[in-house]
């Protein structure tokens, strides 16, 4: 080939690779730009790192606000003309912030200084301003953000991430739970349950239902919490305290296939599916033996009562339960023996049957007739489409239907799997 011919292939092969190369770099920027500008804001770069129990952040165009969280300065949120389509909200050392992402500082400024009353000027505490009579309410501007509270010390505490404190970002289990949670979503939710556990375990005691010491000791097992919210699912992860656990919290040695689930109704208010509970309960009674006994004490107590011989759950397992008392229950048994002892665990029982090795009991003989009938025939199976990405890859199921009175009906059906160090969570919410 002549050298002048070589000389243009190889001045046009370089010039595609280098246009090549360009629209391939504008493509991915454009892409990481997409998902950069449809990520909430991260608001845990400006929350301080020991004293922040909750945090918040919505997309206000997706998620609806309730009426309790409408309001800023008597007008509604959703009417603030000089804020972005996002709203922030956390606690400091049991302080209350509500943060805003603001288009121009000037704007919510003008806004600001329209709520002042006549004559009526800012106090200025800790870095925070304040209204001195009008409202209850003092403020600060960092970076992008507005952020308000009924104080000025959670403010100053925020102030003190700017000038250089540790910020939630920078603290690890923050980033454990946040690294296992999608960073595109409507909604993101994080709680710091070492900080918050003593505040809800007084909150549960003091309702009369739940021992402070018990509710201390087990959330001393579970250090931090992480939920995300898009469209339809929402996914989260509970990190367990490893240090406490002394070791794994449990690793699961057979894979979930829901196979009773599909002779099942689906018309309960709560179900509960998964296997290996035997094993599951032995961790968690080896766990609290070594948190507290006594909270080991009552939760053999209440296996005893409710579960009776946690033995024979080793295989699948389905429990279903409507408030009006009606229940389903189903389970996998492997041998003649399981068998006969499932019978004889559950012998006050009236309406119960075995059929190809799964044990039946039903609350009404008509329930317990239409399942086993389901069984035997392999028929008329209810529909999982809707739930096939909840339940892929899971180590159980749990769904429960909650009722907002007017409002209607929500049913919230969530996969589990099971970590080392937490419980990851995917949930799929129907609204009927």
């Amino acid at each position: 080939m002549p050298k002048k011919r070589k000389n243009s292939i190889k001045n046009k092969f370089s010039q595609f690779l280098f246009f090549g190369l360009l629209s391939f770099s504008s493509l991915l920027f454009l892409v990481s730009a997409f998902f950069y500008l449809t990520r909430l804001p991260n608001i845990a770069k400006i929350l301080p790192a020991e004293e922040t129990e909750f945090a918040a952040i919505v997309d206000t165009s997706a998620v609806p606000l309730p009426d309790s969280l409408s309001k800023f300065l008597g007008e509604n949120i959703l009417d603030l003309k000089w804020r972005l389509p996002y709203l922030g909200l956390a606690t400091i050392d049991g302080e209350a912030v509500t943060i805003f992402k603001i288009k121009t500082r000037s704007a919510a400024r003008k806004f600001l200084d329209s709520k002042l009353s006549a004559d009526e000027k800012y106090t200025y505490e800790g870095g925070a301003s304040c209204y001195a009579s009008s409202h209850n309410t003092c403020f600060i501007f960092t970076g992008s953000l507005l952020v308000s509270s009924s104080n000025p010390e959670p403010l100053e505490k925020i102030l003190n991430v700017k000038n250089g404190s540790a910020s939630l970002n920078s603290s690890g289990r923050y980033q454990n739970v946040r690294a296992r949670l999608p960073y595109r979503s409507q909604a993101f939710i994080y709680s710091d349950l070492i900080q918050s556990r003593t505040g809800l375990g007084q909150m549960l005691s003091e309702s009369g239902s739940i021992d402070f010491t018990f509710m201390e000791s087990f959330l001393h097992i579970f250090t931090d919490f992480g939920l995300t919210i898009q469209g339809d699912y929402a996914e989260s992860f509970t990190a367990i305290n490893k240090n406490s656990i002394q070791g794994a919290y449990y690793h699961p040695q057979k894979k979930y296939e829901a196979r009773l689930l599909p002779w099942t109704s689906g018309e309960h208010e709560f179900e509960w599916g998964g296997t290996e509970l035997a094993d599951q309960i032995e961790r968690m009674q080896e766990i609290l033996d070594n948190e507290n006994p006594l909270l080991s004490d009552l939760f053999k107590e209440s296996v005893n009562t409710w579960i009776k011989d946690p033995s024979i759950f080793n295989d699948e397992f389905y429990f279903a339960w409507s408030k009006n008392n009606d229940f389903l229950l189903l389970l996998e048994l492997e041998n003649k023996d399981e068998i006969e002892r499932t019978l004889e665990i559950f012998q006050d029982l009236e309406f119960k049957e075995v059929s190809k090795d799964i044990f039946i009991a039903a609350s009404n003989p008509d329930d317990l007739q239409t399942t086993v009938s389901k069984i035997q025939a392999r028929q008329d199976p209810r529909n999982l489409s809707t739930l096939e990405g909840i339940l892929q890859g899971s180590n159980g199921m749990h769904s429960l239907s909650i009722n907002f009175f007017d409002e209607g009906t929500i049913l919230v059906t969530g996969g589990q799997k099971i970590f080392d160090d937490g419980r990851f969570t995917r949930y799929l919410i129907q609204f009927e």
